[in-house]
């Protein structure tokens, strides 16, 4: 469960093939998206090891929840928690790769920031 003052990131797997394109990702075309599921597991386990709390992967993607601190120490950089409770960096709400072992350098093809569910726009 998610501490409403630590930070929560989503963390999107690329699929097998490679980045999708650049056009929509629609319900329908998501199947060719997947990661392989053994990378999926492999990655959501280095991160538990590391320390962080790691959802349960959901098509292209897992939640992992930690510290301020593991995040600063995993990623290399410092989250901050702005005044509408918005996790962020010094430079935006995705946070770098080149700090990550190689596993999850050729698996992982971001890893941003969510906001908090009271700010989502879910009006449709």
């Amino acid at each position: 469960m998610s501490d409403a003052g630590e930070p929560v990131a989503l963390v999107v797997l690329q699929s097998p093939t490679g980045r999708p394109s650049d056009s929509s990702l629609t319900a329908a075309e998501l199947h060719k998206h997947l990661p392989d599921p053994g990378a999926v597991t492999a990655v959501r386990a280095k991160l538990a090891a590391a320390g962080f709390d790691v959802g349960a992967a959901v098509g292209i993607a897992f939640s992992i929840h930690g510290s301020v601190d593991l995040f600063r120490q995993y990623f290399g950089v410092t989250p901050l928690q702005q005044d509408d409770g918005v996790w962020t960096t010094a430079a935006g709400n995705e946070l770098p790769l080149d700090a990550l072992p190689d596993l999850e350098r050729q698996v992982v093809r971001a890893v941003v920031f969510e906001p908090p569910v009271d700010l989502m726009d879910v009006s449709g």
